[in-house]
């Protein structure tokens, strides 16, 4: 029998190591509106996603980032969110930050009223020139907010002159009214409601 095939029969068992009396209650209803059964399930595929992925033990931000991926459309490139999703992705890479002591920063970019669909869109496109697959593009209304993991406030820093220069090269009139930024950690920050609290108030 190939890996493959060893793999696929160790899927169908997944749910095999639960107890009787919990495996019964393990209804779509129940994992999404109790608790504990939604944790207890959770753990069972943390333990199950070990066994497959080895050389790193999961956490549920993994497995979240993960599920992110796989529903992303887009097969390559910066991706592109709608801005109802900032506060959920901002608070899992604090969770990853404040776990493992990742670093990352945002960039709160206003647009002036008067710019344009087809600016928007050409200014959309230089960013996407400059950013990473893994960063995080969420788009609002003469706003764009980017999530920069892993990039220290020197290089957040460097990358705004870049993005501004790319633009003032672009544009007979640069769109940009102001670049905001906040990197984290920060001594400054000592309550994750403060990251989320900067991020909305760069929407006002």
């Amino acid at each position: 029998m190939t890996k493959d095939n060893d793999r696929h029969s160790e899927i169908t068992r997944i749910g095999g190591h639960l107890e009787t009396q919990i495996a019964r209650q393990m209804t779509y209803t129940n994992v999404t509106t109790k608790g504990d059964l939604a944790a207890e399930l959770v753990h069972h595929i943390l333990v199950f996603c070990q066994r497959l992925i080895p050389d790193k033990p999961l956490t549920i931000e993994d497995l979240i980032t993960i599920c992110h991926a796989a529903l992303d459309t887009e097969t390559s490139g910066v991706r592109l969110m709608e801005g109802k999703f900032m506060r959920g992705r901002i608070s899992e890479q604090l969770s990853r930050s404040r776990r493992y002591g990742e670093t990352f920063s945002m960039l709160a970019i206003k647009l002036a009223s008067s710019t344009s669909s087809s600016q928007y869109e050409a200014l959309i496109d230089v960013l996407r020139e400059r950013l990473r697959t893994s960063d995080l593009v969420f788009t609002f209304k003469h706003r764009i907010i980017l999530l920069l993991p892993h990039i220290d406030e020197a290089n957040t820093n460097l990358l705004i002159r870049r993005v501004k220069g790319l633009v003032d090269a672009s544009f007979r009139s640069t769109p940009i009214l102001e670049v905001e930024k906040l990197c984290f950690p920060n001594p400054g920050i000592t309550r994750s409601s403060q990251v989320l609290d900067w991020a909305e108030d760069q929407l006002r």
